[in-house]
């Protein structure tokens, strides 16, 4: 990060590794070999601050000593590779590893450390509902123990910080700390607590800072250009420096990234009755949910009979609407209808589901 940038007003949230360790002194390697470790991964150690089990650099980036006792120190004399030629002016980046599919879904968020601490953990609250109202891929809930988990500091250099995606294995979690100072507790409202946890959150799915390569290094995480955001969004809850405004929701290139970074899978659902008397007739439609126009539906379905067994599939229909009218049959052996749905979009995603028809008067 620009030098002039470092002042008491930064929002510290840019962390270097989602490895949380314990502070242990004696495997901390010397400071004068910290110091080129740091600068071996092109950032500054200029004003370095010492944790314990990590290091601030920067004023904002967070470096776990437990990672830095891997980074190989340069030899005596050799160049820091410094900050590198900045890219084109671009908005929104994102870290290389982002969360996984098999997380995103569900990142459980433990709050149990800092519930009692001013009203921050309201304050995440509030965050993670903009998260699940997104548009995006992303929910986040309340659960203990925590794929990310808060704690607060009695006084540091920074506001808050948090940890990017988990880079080891397995990869593909969010990262798991967010640490807020309680020298802010009465600094700030709620609504501008409220801000300051949706950046932090931002980053533990793997956002950085506006326009990341033009102001601060890559550090070896990766600064990667999410597609169809500006070049400048001052309305963006990535900005680098806290400004002391509320919290407002996302602005509309925010939502882009998560959702470019973060995609709905395509899917449907079929609604309609889940029983049916014999004789009668009935509407199912298909709902989908994502994907791109225009959407094909095709529908198909099979009989159980009164001995369980389930017979053959009927052929696909012909690409039809997303309505299917199915009529109960005429037979007392049949106890139970299956009926399935397969839906293709433009982009020739597809995606099926059925729903299960039972006879409410069967013979």
């Amino acid at each position: 990060m620009q030098r002039n940038r470092l002042s008491k007003w930064l929002l510290t949230v840019s962390v270097f590794t989602a490895a949380a360790c314990s502070a242990d002194r004696a495997l901390s390697p010397p400071v004068d070999d910290l110091t080129k470790r740091v600068t071996a991964l092109g950032f500054s150690a200029s004003g370095m601050q010492d944790y314990g089990s990590y290091v601030v650099v920067e004023g904002d980036i967070r470096l776990e000593k437990a990672i830095l006792l891997g980074v190989v120190a340069p030899p005596e004399g050799a160049p820091s590779p410094g900050i590198q030629p900045p890219t084109p002016g671009r908005y929104q980046y994102h870290t290389t590893t982002t969360v996984s599919p098999t997380y995103v879904r569900q990142i459980r968020v433990n709050l149990n450390n800092i519930n009692a601490v001013s009203n921050w953990a309201s304050a995440v609250r509030t965050a993670m509902a903009s998260y699940n109202g997104s548009g995006s891929n992303v929910y986040m809930y309340e659960a203990s123990p925590g794929d990310i988990t808060f704690s607060s500091v009695a006084s540091a250099g920074y506001i808050a910080n948090a940890s990017f995606p988990y880079q080891g294995s397995p990869s593909g979690k969010p990262g798991p700390t967010v640490t807020v100072n309680r020298e802010y507790n009465d600094r700030y409202t709620a609504n501008q607590k409220e801000w300051v946890m949706a950046h932090e959150l931002g980053h533990t799915i793997g956002l950085r800072h506006d326009n990341a390569p033009n102001i601060e290094e890559d550090g070896g995480i990766g600064t990667h250009f999410i597609s169809g955001t500006l070049e400048q969004d001052l309305n963006s809850v990535m900005i680098a420096i806290y400004d002391g405004r509320n919290w407002a929701g996302f602005s509309q290139y925010d939502l882009i990234a998560l959702r470019t970074l973060y995609p709905i899978p395509f899917s449907v659902t079929v609604s309609g009755p889940f029983s049916i008397p014999r004789y009668q007739s009935s509407q199912y439609t298909a709902n989908t949910v994502a994907g791109s126009a225009p959407i094909t539906y095709q529908w198909r379905l099979r009989h159980q009979t009164t001995q369980y067994v389930w017979g053959a599939w009927s052929g696909w229909t012909s690409p039809s609407s997303q309505n299917y009218t199915y009529t109960s049959v005429n037979s007392c052996g049949i106890v139970m209808t299956d009926l399935q749905v397969m839906v293709t979009d433009a982009a020739s995603q597809t995606a099926t589901n059925n729903i299960l028809i039972s006879v409410s008067d069967p013979c």
